[in-house]
């Protein structure tokens, strides 16, 4: 009696499903996918693995099927099976004895429901006809509602006598989300006190109804869209810059959404922005190697701004900030010409002249120096200074980072400002030819920090080890699989809190130790370090170890032991390290990442309660 009472209710769950209508529709589903529990005999998984189902209309009535892997039945077991569509309203229950192919307890009906749209609604039993793996039920036409599409869905459940083996299966047609047809062009520009409107429209594979919505940051009460038409309209009082979203939704939680920047200015005697910083010369880079300038303008009525540049595909800049970025693996001259404008067309201009040279004159920071004797090939350094005389020139080794271990190095060390590492969980290994990074550290700094980096010391077993190039702060970004980060995340984007993550696979290099238990290998030391000032006159660290022998510590200053020996040795972890930082913001540069959304499917049903 438990049983059957558990059963019944299940059943209950099972009658509203989702629905719609429409009714000649058919589809496919693949083959062996069931969900399985306690590895049931194959009998069970064929007569709930369904692989394809149809649905077609007559005049007064709607033919549903579901064919599956196996014949249907087995003896003592419990089938189930719902046919429903993509809305709320209508739901077929199938339950049937496994050995007769009865209906089971009678939980075979169906079950429809309009009138929240002024249709009509109705609950009957219906009769299945199985046929060796096939699975038929006939309801009325009004079953399917009235709506212009539909979409067949299934699940079903096989249970053995006892209930401790079972096999699920779902599936048929997905809900497609609606899309934006006619986004505006961003930024959008509205004059304070007059009326903005803008009527958004969406294609719905389905035809489905939509609703719309708006979100703006910060809050614009002011703003306010239609939710049955998309037109978005409001009239500004005052000057102010919104990040807007305006997002569609079906009935089913599809939904497509479209962000893009509002402006309200008042333009009466406008004066156009200009460009502080141009770029004089030419610039000459190899082939393929970025060339990056942060644009900047003032603007004497604050008005917001935005960057455009002509001239190349290769060359982008970032429209909010004005960071340029360009890098061409075809050898010749480009002339670009970047724009500033305001809301109220006030403009100005720059040109950029950049050469990409093939040949062993290319100079990748434009100072002059080929790449081939640069000291510092990355950095603007036209003097060659080199006050250490270690071959890297001073522009691009201030400090304690690219070459000189923080934790034997004093000269300008200040107890002004601290910095301590308080999370430490780092991963690493390496399969094959792929090395696998799980990298984050997090920490604070106390004192007015102007800025960090980190670097990565490898040390081996016979005293030697190798330190890599400094890493200055990136923000938080990724390159195909490979997302990375180091900043601040404190109140505001400070430094009073930081973090850094690196996470994902790359290529091993040559020399690279095959696990972290190579024999030649001890451990990797991380080293962070916050500087005072841009010249890095003052500056204090924290050091802990991230792989090897006591990995996982936290703290400030030297939280390692042992004797630091000089460098020697090959191929290391934070060399590793370093490259794939190195190729991460090379091809952050000239990588455009694409992203898409895409609606989890919905879960199973459960089964029914085990019998008592």
């Amino acid at each position: 009696m438990l049983v059957i009472v558990g059963l019944l209710l299940t059943a209950a769950a099972l009658v509203p499903f989702a629905a719609r209508a429409g009714f000649d529709t058919s589809f496919s589903d693949p083959l062996g996918d069931t969900t399985n529990i306690g590895n049931p005999p194959q009998g069970i998984r064929d007569s709930a693995d369904v692989t394809s189902g149809t649905s077609a209309a007559g005049a007064t009535s709607i033919s549903l099927s579901l064919t599956t892997a196996g014949p249907i039945g087995y003896p003592g077991a419990l089938l189930t099976y719902t046919f429903s569509t993509h809305g709320p309203n209508n739901t077929v229950g199938i339950w049937l004895n496994g050995t007769t192919l009865a209906c089971e307890f009678g939980l075979c009906s169906y079950s429809y429901d309009y009138t929240g749209s002024g249709g009509s609604s109705d609950t009957a039993p219906v009769t299945p006809v199985v046929s060796g793996n096939t699975l038929t039920v006939i309801v009325p036409r009004a079953w399917g509602g009235d709506e212009a599409t539909y979409l067949l869905t299934f699940s079903t459940g096989a249970y053995s006598a006892d209930f401790t083996q079972s096999s699920f299966d779902e599936g048929g047609q997905v809900n497609q989300a609606p899309t934006i047809s006619n986004p505006p062009a961003d930024p959008v520009n509205t004059d304070v006190g007059s009326l903005y409107s803008y009527d958004f429209a969406a294609n719905d594979p389905e035809n489905d109804p939509l609703t719309w919505s708006v979100d703006a940051t910060p809050t614009a009460t002011w703003l306010t869209i239609d939710p049955s038409t998309g037109v978005l309209s409001g009239t500004p009082s005052a000057q102010g810059s919104w990040d807007v979203t305006v997002t569609v939704t079906d009935p089913y939680s599809g939904f497509g959404s479209f962000s893009f920047t509002l402006n309200a200015v008042t333009c009466g005697a406008n004066t156009a922005p200009t460009i502080t910083n141009d770029v004089s010369g030419s610039q000459t880079v190899g082939q393929s190697q970025p060339y990056t300038h942060d644009y900047d303008a003032t603007d004497a009525q604050s008005d917001p701004l935005t960057w455009s540049v002509a001239g190349s595909a290769y060359a982008t800049i970032n429209s909010n900030t004005g960071a340029l970025v360009f890098a061409s693996p075809v050898a010749t001259s480009y002339i670009l010409t970047v724009t500033v404008r305001d809301p109220c067309g006030g403009v100005d201009t720059s040109t950029l002249t950049i050469v990409v040279s093939s040949g062993s004159g290319a100079d990748s920071d434009g100072d002059g120096v080929p790449n081939t004797t640069d000291n510092c090939p990355n950095v603007v350094n036209p003097s060659q200074a080199d006050s250490d005389g270690d071959g890297i020139g001073d522009a691009c080794d201030t400090g304690p980072g690219t070459t000189v271990d923080p934790r034997t190095t004093t000269t300008g060390r200040t107890t002004s400002i601290t910095i301590a590492v308080t999370k430490n969980q780092v991963q690493w290994s390496r399969t094959g030819n792929n090395v696998t990074l799980d990298y984050l550290t997090e920490g604070t700094t106390t004192g007015t920090v102007n800025h960090l980096k980190s670097i990565l010391i490898t040390e081996y077993r016979n005293g030697s080890h190798e330190i890599s190039q400094a890493q200055a702060e990136l923000a938080d970004g990724s390159v195909g699989n490979f997302s990375f980060g180091f900043h601040g995340t404190g109140p505001g984007g400070s430094r009073a809190q930081w973090h850094h993550h690196l996470l994902g696979t790359v290529p091993a290099r040559p020399g690279d130790p095959s696990n972290a238990n190579d024999p030649n290998f001890r451990r990797v030391v991380a080293c962070y370090m916050a500087y005072t000032d841009t010249s890095e006159s003052q500056w204090n660290f924290a050091c802990v170890i991230v792989v090897g022998e006591g990995a996982g510590n936290t703290g400030s200053g030297d939280q390692t032991t042992g004797t630091v020996q000089p460098v020697g040795g090959g191929l290391g972890l934070p060399v590793i390290l370093a490259i794939v930082i190195i190729v991460v913001v090379v091809a952050l540069l000239v990588a455009v990442v694409l992203m898409r959304r895409r609606k989890p499917q919905a879960p199973a049903p459960p089964p029914p309660p085990p019998p008592a």
